[in-house]
């Protein structure tokens, strides 16, 4: 068996309640379209603010500030990652790979401007590090932020005024990997919350928080 990634899932059947660690299943190709039609037999991971076993960060949450309904799958040709995204308070801009640190945080060392808006990050190892950032507020640019090292393909879909249904593929071929069934996965999923649309990053500080999620699973069969 070969170590791939670095995952951070479990599945469940209601939300709140886990019940076991799963396996990704094999999938046919996804069209990355913002349409969730081709995800309904994915198992769903059910994801909540109201859960203090998988906050962070300095900040308080409000019981269900922040709720997300995570699918993963995959094929010989990809990995894809989709969310259905609800959040009480939307605080979102645009932030260009160019521009994400701060350098005015008080104690002068430099921060990721990613974790003061409402952002979604998926993390690969292989063994190298991969990454990318997903947004419910960058619709032009398919929900994308930005991406280090790879080159995802995204879509959304605004369903209501706070929840978002977006989709992500990245190739393996770009991770250099060719994947089998058995091979054991690993994937980081971070969610930061924030809730303080009008205030500067230095009022923003004191509050950031974020979800945070990493686990083991397989690549299963179809």
């Amino acid at each position: 068996m070969k170590y791939i990634v670095f995952l951070s899932l479990f599945f469940i059947t209601c939300p709140g309640q886990p019940q076991e660690f799963g396996t990704i299943p094999q999938t046919s190709s996804i069209w990355i379209d913002g349409n969730h039609t081709e995800w309904g037999n994915v198992p769903t991971l059910f994801l909540s603010s109201s859960d203090s076993t998988i906050t962070e960060g300095k900040g308080t949450f409000e019981k269900s500030s922040l709720e997300l309904d995570i699918q993963v799958a995959w094929n010989e040709e990809d990995l894809y990652v989709a969310a259905f995204w609800e959040d009480d308070v939307l605080d979102v801009i645009d932030i260009p790979l160019d521009s994400v640190l701060w350098t005015g945080h008080p104690d002068g060392l430099r921060r990721d401007k990613m974790y003061y808006y409402d952002n979604l990050a998926i993390r690969l190892r292989v063994p190298n590090y991969f990454g990318y950032w997903l947004t419910p507020g960058n619709m032009e640019k398919g929900g994308l932020q930005h991406a280090e090292l790879i080159n995802p393909s995204s879509a959304i879909k605004q369903i209501d005024e706070h929840t978002f249904f977006i989709e992500s593929k990245v190739s393996w071929r770009e991770l250099g990997i060719r994947p089998s069934v058995g091979d054991t996965v690993n994937l980081q999923i971070i969610a930061p919350d924030s809730d303080t649309p009008s205030s500067s990053l230095l009022e923003k500080n004191p509050s950031t928080k974020y979800l945070l999620w990493q686990e083991d699973v397989v690549l299963g069969k179809q």
